[in-house]
């Protein structure tokens, strides 16, 4: 459903390996839209739906959604050549980004009776919606001026339209997931600092900033049904990229990391399954981190080469939207 430093957490980074009795799946390879040569995933539903983008030829993307009956099928445009999808909820709703004609981009709400319907702005030119949930709240970030490249995170509703979240008396700020409750995730900036910073916004509590203890900039990534939020930050003596998982409480903890690698989750389950890009040196792959067995590679939990480099999204049965080389692919659980 619906991409810092930590100080104290250096600690935590303990170079983790694949344990024994490690889960296994097996791949679906979406592929492409016609036309295309690669493609990549960015979120999954409940019922296994896929959303994402592809290449229709050398320039150009446009958003898609998968399923197991009937493949991958083209969302369109705004009216412009390309488009990418970024989030889909259970009643299979995309939401996404697409270029207009004039070059400006439009944040959109895919159905599958209504098509492509453009969700405004606050003002500016230009917005892009993010993520959805199953209530069909939609959240992302809209200009708020013609001109102008402030930006805020906003909330879409079908009654309401798009309401404006704030920067938290910040510069910019924009929404990237949110979950039934309504809880939104994002991040702001601030004037003359350079880094990006959480925040965690609730329609009791409004906008409230949410960054790891003794981190120097923060981005999360997604929340869970009950509350739960992955996300990443830089190290202040590295600047290193490590994972985070924050509890309802505000518990923070570290994903650790593989052969001293920076990473970055994207998605997270019920069941608190996170998934995400890990990127040493070497080139990046995706990885599954669990309680138990911290993070694994997941190029080693399937058999066959995909070159999987990033696990997007998971959802509550364990399936996995993920981005190898060079298709978008579903990973599903074996039993």
């Amino acid at each position: 459903m619906g991409r810092v430093s930590f100080g104290l957490w250096a600690a935590m980074a303990l170079i983790l390996v694949p344990l024994a009795g490690a889960q296994s799946y097996t791949v679906t390879d979406l592929g492409t839209l016609a036309g295309g040569f690669d493609s990549a995933a960015t979120a999954i539903n409940e019922e296994g739906q896929v959303a994402g983008f592809s290449e229709i030829n050398h320039l150009d993307d446009h958003a898609f959604v998968w399923t197991s009956a009937g493949g991958m099928q083209d969302l369109g445009t705004l009216g412009g050549t390309s488009s990418f999808a970024y989030g889909i909820n259970n009643s299979g709703q995309v939401v996404g980004q697409s270029y207009r004609s004039d070059g400006s981009f439009g944040a959109f709400l895919w159905t599958k009776d209504g098509g492509m319907q453009d969700l405004g702005t606050l003002g500016g030119a230009s917005a892009g919606a993010y993520g959805i949930n199953n209530l069909g709240q939609v959240v992302g970030m809209s200009y708020t001026e013609v001109g102008s490249d402030t930006s805020h995170a906003f909330l879409w509703t079908a009654s309401t339209g798009m309401q404006d979240l704030g920067a938290l008396g910040g510069e910019s700020s924009l929404a990237t997931a949110i979950n039934n409750s309504g809880e939104v995730v994002g991040t702001f900036t601030q004037s003359g600092d350079p880094y990006y910073h959480s925040f965690l916004w609730t329609q009791k509590g409004g906008m409230q900033q949410i960054d790891p203890p003794a981190a120097v900039g923060s981005q999360p990534s997604a929340i869970s049904p009950s509350g739960t939020i992955v996300g990443y930050g830089e190290q202040p003596s590295s600047l290193r990229s490590i994972g985070f998982v924050r509890s309802p409480a505000g518990k923070f903890t570290s994903l650790g990391s593989m052969g001293n690698s920076p990473n970055k989750p994207f998605g997270i389950s019920e069941s608190l399954q996170v998934v995400g890009e890990a990127s040493p040196t070497t080139g990046s792959f995706g990885f599954l981190w669990t309680k138990a067995n911290g993070l694994q590679n997941l190029n080693d939990l399937v058999s066959g080469q995909y070159g999987i480099y990033s696990g997007e999204a998971i959802n509550r049965f364990g399936q996995i939207a993920a981005t190898g080389a060079p298709d978008a692919l579903l990973l599903t659980p074996i039993q």
